[in-house]
């Protein structure tokens, strides 16, 4: 018998103590019937037959009762090994009660592995299972070590206590867009510090920022409907999918961490994929993390993580990377329900924000007095110098000889950076730019332009789509 089938134990016993007390009965009128045509002994020792067989059944389904209570309140499978102590109990005689005894799983807390690995986060979960109470909590664990400047970019507009908060679509975009200017902001300082000064003053002495990006999903498909795609290139802003991956992969190098919330249970759907799944931990609640061992990872039912997680089906099961873990923030609740509270979260240690934001952000808990309430639209951080774009920079390309070396020229980077700048980001756009006319496939010198210009684009830690993964190193 497995596990889970002991759930049921009282129910079959109830069945089988009222069959026998049942079959007792009808043999204890038969035998007593002056006609019946049973010889006189049956008729004499079948009452008693019955009688004994009504009260064995009835042990029986009293002590699977006793069995079936301890299995309902336990916690986890923390006490599994105390299985063997009621085996006992049950009659030697029935081979229905073949209890293993189970070891419980290794559980994974969520925070110190985030902690741990120091990479970005996605969390996953349906309505009500905790995802932004989860977020609170990793924010609140991280900035009690440093503080940090925090923005959180929520369509549907959740309380989120005293964090700042952008809630219109149209401006959800734009803040993405402003996020990733930060963070080419802090990419060209280092850059400029690595060609000028020596390593031993090289520092990346910026404030830790932490950004929050919720319904991440609702975001890419408005970026995909008629009015986003117009906004996007109207205001020249970074399409979203694009910025998820590269704030995923690469916030957490410049002081930062990137914080994803999202309904759909898979990475696949937000697109991505295995090259940049490392850059993330994710953690599964409630419905995520039961189709995560229903239908994604491949435990057996006779597995301990499988029965550990199946054991929290009506309440909120969690799983960390791949591994079963209790709920950051809703695990004392034995069964869901909407608007179960979680526990006390410490409120964030805060920095004031120093970005130009499209709009003044929403501070649920805002206090008159509170620093970061009032400084949600302090100007932006002087930003180190870069090459100005050109008003066109494919007017003059250079020559395709330049594009046959070997070596990347001065030249080449600088024309490769103004094109950038001027929004020109697809690879057969970028080798026109740089080297002259071309179309992709022309042979030896398309494909020579094509390994160029990626190697182009890492050397200035530019990361488009389309760039080879591999080539990374």
């Amino acid at each position: 018998m497995k596990l889970h089938d002991f759930y049921h134990l009282p129910r079959d016993y109830s069945r089988a103590k009222l069959n026998a007390q049942l079959g007792g009965a009808a043999a204890l009128v038969i035998s007593l019937l002056p006609f019946s045509p049973a010889h006189r002994l049956i008729r004499i020792y079948s009452p008693f037959v019955a009688l004994c067989v009504a009260t064995w059944q009835y042990q029986e389904s009293e002590t699977a009762k006793r069995l079936s209570r301890r299995l309902s309140v336990q916690e986890g499978l923390t006490e599994a090994a105390g299985f063997a102590h009621d085996a006992k109990l049950l009659s030697p005689t029935s081979t229905a009660m073949d209890i293993p005894v189970i070891e419980p799983p290794k559980l994974v807390n969520a925070i110190e592995e985030v902690k741990r690995q120091g990479v970005s986060v996605l969390i996953f979960g349906n309505s009500g299972s905790g995802k932004s109470s989860t977020a609170r909590l990793l924010i609140g664990a991280i900035t009690a070590q440093r503080d940090a400047i925090v923005l959180v970019a929520d369509h549907h507009l959740n309380d989120w206590g005293n964090l700042p908060v952008i809630g219109k679509l149209p401006n959800v975009l734009r803040t993405i867009d402003c996020i990733v200017k930060e963070l080419d902001r802090r990419q060209n300082d280092w850059e400029r510090q690595c060609r000028e000064l020596p390593k031993s003053e090289r520092k990346k002495d910026y404030p830790f920022f932490i950004f929050v990006w919720d319904e991440i999903g609702g975001v890419l498909t408005y970026a995909k409907s008629k009015e986003g795609r117009e906004l996007i290139k109207k205001e020249g802003l970074i399409d979203p999918s694009d910025a998820l991956l590269r704030l995923g992969s690469e916030l957490r190098k410049f002081k930062g961490l990137f914080i994803g919330l999202n309904q759909s249970g898979t990475t696949d759907a937000l697109g991505i994929d295995g090259s940049y799944r490392n850059n993330f931990v994710d953690i599964h609640l409630c419905e995520s993390a039961l189709n995560q061992i229903d239908y994604c990872l491949n435990w057996k039912k006779d597995d301990n993580r499988w029965q550990f997680v199946d054991s929290k089906r009506e309440g909120y099961p969690c799983i960390v990377k791949g591994k079963p873990a209790l709920h950051p923030t809703h695990a004392h609740h034995q069964l869901f329900a909407e608007g179960n509270p979680p526990i006390q979260v410490n409120e964030p240690n805060l920095l004031p924000l120093d970005l130009e934001l499209p709009e003044t952000p929403i501070v649920y808990n805002a206090d008159p007095s509170c620093e970061t309430a009032r400084t949600v639209r302090a100007q932006p951080a002087p930003q180190p110098a870069r090459l100005e774009p050109v008003e066109d920079a494919r007017d003059a390309p250079l020559s395709k000889e330049v594009l046959l070396k070997p070596e990347i020229t001065e030249k080449e980077l600088e024309r490769a950076w103004q094109l950038w700048n001027n929004g020109t980001q697809s690879k057969e756009q970028l080798c026109k730019g740089v080297w002259g006319g071309m179309k992709r496939g022309h042979g030896r010198i398309w494909k020579r332009a094509s390994i160029k210009i990626q190697d182009i684009c890492i050397q200035l830690e530019l990361f488009p789509t389309w760039l080879d993964k591999d080539r990374l190193g």
